[in-house]
């Protein structure tokens, strides 16, 4: 060919280009079809195909699924562009997250102030004015950074406005409206772009971000009241992020305690910027939201527990919707996502004082108290292990004060509802190598088939573990053989456990350790 080049150049230059196109889309095609390993190996699309369950609720689910995807960029707190006066050390109720130095809160942004080497907290007050968690000294002394997001600004309404505190976590065309002084006149909030769980996720990842080595502790997000909503926002946006590709599976929490949580009904017609522009369903609403961020958390290996103390958030998603039956109904399906403890409402405390009960109990509570039922096993508490949380899944538990509000070492839990025996674990990659499941969720290996097996050889169990690592069995007395095989890219410290249930056992816990092969 004349000034050109010639057929056997063009050939070549095709199959080139072809070859570092299928170099480049190979891994894409491929990491489709992988569902084996941690969260951090995954790809976001097999993760994504395995969060798409259907459980019923089809057309709202469908709506949750195709929403919870597809966010471009996290927010920031310069992004906010927040007001001044709001920010300001001077407002008598400080915003944002703060942390406990041992003696106060101060700003996040305070020097050599998160220790890197130890587990978070971080808690969220409920409406009112703002509210630390409790006993900070004891969880700060133990090894925690403890942290409260203090939002008392806009927290601040009477009984009379308690929908509008619903608008503000979660719409950011709601009544974003907030004061700055005492008995001061409250801004109109037009100047505010951004819901509160916006507000509160920018905080979180901010500070998380700025601390890239920080990926082998616990993070435990908590919220009481209204704060538990603002939680569950929080962890909606969160898992949305992750879902998209955008937020790194070191920042998920790995634990989410809810003490007695409130979800108000919102208005209908606006939207949740972080769901890409979801409008409110009518059908569930809020209640609905809450659900669907359970179960995607559950279907992550993060576990959700509630503590209800008070008769008042004894059905919160009823009383939202009092002249329909979507309350008890999503209400139902909202317990049986979590572990739920159930405490007595009325006879010993009132009602107020049972309400902040449900933040003194779990805040106050150590590894002290355990279980009556079963001692090898942790009774509700902030302190136990996340798997021992997860593993209690849709339990539910009686809590006894025992006449005593004062004195939390004879309270006592009570499984209301057993049935048979659980045998539960994860498969896990022990990074530490020390045999105890103390790993991040983000280790927890997908992919692994578990197969148990009765007395008479026969398989009871065969199933695969999904992205959280975990399987359970109910198992009538017996004995029992778990048998293990793992993704070739890692190895086992033993592939086989025997296991005997007796009558009257609730819980056998059998976390299966695994290492990256050599």
């Amino acid at each position: 060919m004349k000034n050109g080049k010639s057929v056997f150049e063009i050939i070549v230059i095709a199959i080139l280009g072809i070859f570092l196109l299928a170099v480049i889309l190979y891994p894409i095609l491929t990491y489709t079809e992988i569902k084996e390993g941690t969260l951090d190996e995954l790809h976001v699309s097999a993760i994504e195909s395995v969060l798409g369950y259907d459980d019923g609720y089809n057309e709202l689910h469908k709506i949750y699924l195709d929403s919870s995807k597809g966010m471009k960029e996290l927010l920031t707190r310069e992004k906010l562009n927040l007001p001044e006066a709001l920010l300001s050390e001077s407002n008598f109720q400080p915003f944002g997250l703060r942390i406990y130095d041992g003696s106060k809160y101060v700003p996040i942004d305070t020097p050599d102030i998160f220790d890197e080497n130890k587990k978070t907290l971080m808690f969220a007050h409920g409406m009112g004015g703002n509210a630390a968690w409790e006993n900070a000294d004891t969880y700060f002394n133990s090894g925690y950074n403890v942290l409260t997001f203090f939002w008392g600004s806009f927290a601040r309404e009477d009984n009379l406005h308690m929908p509008a505190v619903c608008d503000k976590v979660w719409f950011y065309d709601g009544n974003l409206r907030y004061v700055t002084e005492p008995n001061g006149e409250w801004n109109s909030g037009e100047n505010i772009n951004y819901s509160v769980a916006e507000m509160y996720a920018a905080y979180y990842t901010d500070l998380l971000l700025s601390h890239p080595d920080y990926d082998s502790q616990e993070i435990i997000i908590a919220g009481h009241s209204y704060g538990g909503m603002l939680t569950t926002g929080l962890l909606s946006y969160l898992t949305t992020a992750f879902r998209s590709g955008i937020l790194p599976a070191r920042l998920l929490p790995d634990r989410v305690v809810l003490c007695d949580p409130y979800f108000m009904q919102g208005v209908t017609t606006r939207h949740i910027r972080w769901l890409n522009n979801l409008k409110n369903p009518d059908y569930g609403g809020i209640a609905y939201l809450a659900y669907e961020t359970v179960q995607t958390a559950n279907k992550l290996g993060i576990s959700v527990s509630l503590i209800r103390t008070n008769a008042i958030v004894e059905y919160p998603i009823t009383l939202a919707y009092p002249n329909t039956t979507v309350g008890s109904e999503m209400m139902t399906r909202f317990n049986r996502s979590v572990l739920y403890v159930d405490g007595p409402a009325t006879g010993m405390l009132g009602l107020s004082e049972s309400h902040v009960y449900g933040l003194v109990w779990p805040a106050l509570n150590t590894c002290e108290l355990y279980d009556s039922l079963n001692p090898d096993e942790y009774a509700y508490g902030i302190f136990n292990p996340y798997h021992a949380d997860y593993a209690r899944v849709g339990e539910t538990y009686s809590l006894n004060y025992n006449n005593t509000p004062d004195n939390l070492k004879d309270d006592i839990i009570t499984l209301l509802n057993p049935a048979d025996t659980k045998i539960y674990g994860f498969v896990y990659n022990d990074v530490n190598g020390n045999g105890i499941m103390d790993e991040r969720i983000t280790k927890h290996i997908s992919g692994a088939q578990v197969v148990i097996k009765n007395s008479d050889n026969e398989i009871v169990y065969d199933e695969t573990t999904s992205l959280n690592g975990y399987f359970s069995y109910r198992a009538k007395p017996g004995e029992y053989t778990v048998t293990v095989t793992v993704p070739e890219a890692y190895t086992l410290k033993q592939s086989t456990y025997k296991i005997t249930v007796s009558s009257g056992d609730y819980f056998k816990y059998s976390p299966i350790a695994a290492e990256e092969a050599k």
